[in-house]
């Protein structure tokens, strides 16, 4: 089994409508928006924000815990292109719902039933660009809130 590098396997898209996170359609993530080449090597990040619950009582020194409730934290910083910036001009709106749409062994190819999926609803705030910096492409940061429970390792369906 080869270990993969997410450098040239995962592709990203935007999409306003995902009936079932679980299997969004490929006609549903066509008619999104890839943004795949206007984020940088270490332009997104998608992670879990688990709270715990204290079960901890006197009749013990030590602090135990279980698993609480727990959320999914997502971050995007996006290239800035000085012709077509594709991108930027999704995150325009603050407070546009969409789709983070993450196929994330789907380097090259036609979007296709059975690839694996990774699906985050989605709230976000206005493209704002960063600071200047010697030797930097331009960037700017896409606030994201995830709005309800995503899906992870679906299927994309037909």
């Amino acid at each position: 089994m080869a270990r993969l590098t997410f450098d040239g396997n995962w592709r990203v898209f935007v999409v306003d409508t995902v009936v079932d996170i679980a299997a969004p359609t490929v006609a549903e993530i066509g008619a999104g928006t890839e943004i795949t080449s206007f984020i940088p090597k270490n332009g997104l990040a998608v992670s879990n924000a688990p709270n715990m619950v204290d079960t901890g009582d006197l009749s013990t020194q030590y602090d135990s815990e279980v698993m609480g409730t727990y959320k999914v934290n997502a971050s995007l910083t996006i290239l800035l292109d000085d012709t077509t910036d594709t991108a930027s001009d999704e995150f325009q709106t603050h407070g546009s719902a969409s789709h983070l749409v993450i196929l994330p062994y789907k380097g090259t190819g036609d979007v296709a039933a059975a690839d694996v999926v990774h699906v985050l609803p989605m709230e976000t705030g206005k493209a704002v660009p960063n600071g200047t910096a010697a030797n930097e492409r331009q960037t700017a940061d896409v606030p994201i809130a995830v709005t309800d429970e995503p899906s992870f390792y679906g299927a994309v369906a037909a």
